[in-house]
């Protein structure tokens, strides 16, 4: 492309949008220093008489009257009515041209249009989804988005690459077209003569598509039945291994967190969906705080760990009451208790094999379990109590 942004613009737009972004969900606020204008708020809507450049960030953006330089705007919503004798940034989901501009007009978003008094002197890039050229443009043109719309003269050059094109009927093109799309386009000869056009067919990708068929090379196929069986038999005894380990060598504490969710049921459900839920938050919370990014991998592996630990501890607690409730009044030993838990999990297993209720039981033992486990954390942090009574009825 022969139209480039030159540094001194990049770097004019990023500070001044990092100037105003911080406030763009505050009351509205206008800042001068020297001769530049700041702007920023929720709605940032002023009549300007700004004798140098402006910057303005907000929800909703509208720049009327009069800039002598250069215009900066970014937000959800932008337009810009005002006349600049200077260039036009605009970035936002959707950018309005509506005055002249007197150099260059730079704008990129979701939708993008320029209306029929927007006159550009110089040259115009545009970037979006959907490009609507209904402004004349005295310089070059180049423009890229899903859909673009040619409905104005162009002076100079015009580049344009696009998912779907079209030219309406007020499209001149002064200088040469170059065009890059899936296929031809028709155009027709009032809008530029056949002999300055040139066309580049690119491959348009679809990545939604795209992706439906990666890994068919390494997995052509479903794995078969005994695959699956064997991946539940590593994971049941994976689980089995973990709790027996905690069953043997910490005995006390998976028993204190057992009489407790048996004990305190319900307040085990809220507390443990309020402890996951804070666990989730930490994710965002701490990449938004930018100090706390490198500490995220730790947040999603102690959700990772913290979830098996839960499960495991809901299912032995149900295995063990449901023992305890068939008749068995001996306390059971180790291999007991082991015993009971391995039945548990196969038949939780087996249970999100029925639709919606299945993996809501397991989602529930998993919130059991977890409150178990925040309701001890609370108390040890409260000071030493007596352990939770069980339920009548319940046995150790």
């Amino acid at each position: 492309m022969s139209d480039r942004l030159s540094m001194r613009s990049v770097v004019t737009l990023l500070v001044g949008l990092a100037l105003t972004a911080s406030a763009a969900l505050a009351d509205p606020q206008t800042l001068r220093n020297g001769d530049d204008l700041f702007l920023s708020g929720v709605s940032a809507t002023e009549t300007l008489t700004a004798p140098r450049d402006v910057l303005a960030a907000g929800a909703t953006v509208n720049l009327r009257g009069s800039v002598a330089h250069d215009a900066h705007a970014t937000g959800f919503d932008v337009e810009v009515e005002a006349a600049t004798g200077g260039s036009v940034y605009a970035a936002g989901a959707t950018v309005t041209q509506r005055g002249t501009v007197g150099q260059d007009l730079t704008a990129s978003g979701f939708t993008v249009r320029t209306t029929p008094e927007a006159v550009t002197t110089g040259n115009a890039r545009l970037s979006g989804g959907v490009v609507t050229i209904e402004g004349p443009v005295t310089g070059a043109l180049t423009a890229s988005g899903g859909e673009v719309v040619l409905n104005a003269a162009v002076g100079g050059d015009v580049v344009l690459a696009a998912g779907s094109l079209r030219f309406g009927p007020a499209a001149r093109i002064g200088g040469t077209l170059r065009y890059f799309t899936g296929a031809a386009v028709e155009i027709p000869a009032s809008v530029v003569a056949p002999d300055r056009v040139t066309f580049v067919q690119v491959h348009m990708t679809n990545p939604f598509r795209d992706m439906g068929g990666m890994g068919r090379d390494r997995w052509p196929r479903m794995p078969g039945m005994l695959s699956v069986m064997a991946g539940f038999a590593v994971t049941l005894g994976f689980l089995t291994l973990l709790g027996a380990m905690f069953l043997t060598f910490v005995p006390s504490p998976v028993e204190a967190l057992r009489r407790s969710a048996l004990a305190r049921p319900g307040r085990c459900l809220i507390a443990g969906f309020l402890g996951l839920a804070c666990l989730f938050g930490l994710v965002p919370v701490g990449a938004m705080t930018i100090i706390g990014l490198p500490l995220v991998p730790f947040v999603l592996l102690a959700v990772i760990v913290l979830w098996t630990l839960a499960y495991l501890l809901g299912a032995y607690a149900l295995a063990l009451r449901v023992v305890q409730a068939a008749g068995v009044t001996q306390e059971p030993g180790v291999w007991g208790r082991v015993g009971a838990l391995t039945g548990g999990l196969i038949v939780v297993a087996l249970l999100n094999f029925i639709p919606v209720v299945g993996w809501m039981i397991n989602l529930t033992l998993v919130l059991w379990g977890l409150g178990a486990m925040v309701l001890m954390m609370v108390a040890w942090k409260a000071g030493p109590s007596a352990p939770a009574p069980l339920p009548k009825g319940h046995s150790a």
